[in-house]
C-alpha cells in the first residue's frame, strides 16, 4: 500500500507533467549514443548544489541523442553530460550539469517545464547503420567530435532515459536567489541496443568546459533506439543554493 507522502508525489507528478507529457510516446524511435566517463571530481564539485556529493570513483554519462518523432515540435538533437551523485547521503542519481538542443521548443520545454539546463548549438547525429557519428558546434568552438561503432547486440540493456536524475530551476524558479532542486525518474521501451567502441575528441570553453570535467575516452559506449514514454515521477527535493548559482552561472546561462 502507498504511503501518503507517495500519493501526494504522484498527484504533485501528475499535475506538473500535465500537458508536458502527454500520454502515449513522448519521443517515438529516439537514437542514443550513451557513454560511461570518467570524471575529474575537482572540476566537478563545483558544480554541484546543496546537500549533493559525487560518487566514488566519480563518474558520469555523456550522451548525444537524435529524437526522429518528438510529439511536441519537430525533429531535433541533443547531447548531455550528467554526473552520478548521492543526494544528503540518501539516494543516488544522476544531476544533469549542461545539455544543448538544436530546436528552441525543445529548449522551452526542457528548461521551463522539467529544469534541464539546456543551450542551443549545432548537433549532428549521422547513422550510416554501422557507424554513428556525432559532432557539436558552439559559439565558434567544435565541442565534440565522436565516432562510435556498433558491436553485439545487448539482450537485457541498462536503462538510458529509464534512470534517477535530478535537476535545477524550472517551476519555482528566481534567478539567484531560489532554484529548487526536482527529483525526476524518467520512462522508456528500449527497442534496441547495442555494445559499442567510441572515439571521442573534446574541446572546451569558458561556456562549455566539458572537456576539463571529463577524464580521457569512454569507458563504456553503448548504442539504442527507444521510446521515451515520461516520467514516473517529478516533484521538488531541495533548494541549490547561492553558492551553485555563483559557480555556474557561465556554463548554464551563457
Amino acid at each position: 500500500m502507498s504511503s501518503p507522502i507517495v500519493k501526494l508525489e504522484e498527484k504533485v507528478t501528475q499535475e506538473i507533467l500535465k500537458g508536458a507529457f502527454t500520454e502515449g510516446k513522448h519521443q517515438e524511435n529516439a537514437h542514443f549514443t550513451m557513454m560511461d566517463v570518467a570524471i575529474d571530481p575537482e572540476k566537478a564539485k563545483k558544480l554541484l548544489p546543496m546537500g549533493m556529493k559525487l560518487t566514488n570513483p566519480a563518474k558520469g554519462i555523456l550522451y548525444v541523442a537524435n529524437f526522429d518523432k518528438p510529439n511536441f515540435t519537430q525533429p531535433y538533437k541533443e547531447a548531455g553530460l550528467l554526473l552520478h551523485v548521492s543526494k544528503y547521503g540518501l539516494s543516488e542519481g544522476y544531476y544533469c550539469c549542461w545539455m544543448l538542443v538544436n530546436d528552441d521548443t525543445a529548449l522551452i520545454y526542457g528548461r521551463e517545464i522539467v529544469a534541464f539546463p539546456k543551450k542551443m548549438a549545432d548537433i549532428t547525429y549521422d547513422d550510416d547503420g554501422e557507424v554513428v557519428h556525432s559532432t557539436i558546434h558552439r559559439r565558434g568552438i567544435n565541442i565534440l567530435d565522436l565516432k562510435v561503432k556498433r558491436k553485439n547486440r545487448l539482450d537485457t540493456p541498462e536503462p538510458f532515459w529509464g534512470r534517477k536524475m535530478f535537476n535545477i530551476g524550472g517551476f519555482f524558479q528566481f534567478f539567484a536567489f531560489l532554484n529548487v532542486v526536482w527529483s525526476l525518474h524518467g520512462q522508456e521501451e528500449i527497442l534496441l541496443a547495442y555494445e559499442a567502441e567510441a572515439e571521442l575528441t573534446l574541446k572546451g570553453s569558458e561556456f562549455d568546459p566539458i572537456s576539463e570535467i571529463i577524464i580521457g575516452q569512454p569507458l563504456r559506449t553503448r548504442i539504442a533506439k527507444l521510446n521515451i514514454l515520461g516520467a514516473k515521477y517529478f516533484f521538488p527535493s531541495g533548494l541549490a543554493g547561492l553558492a551553485w548559482f555563483s559557480r555556474t552561472i557561465s556554463m548554464r546561462y551563457r
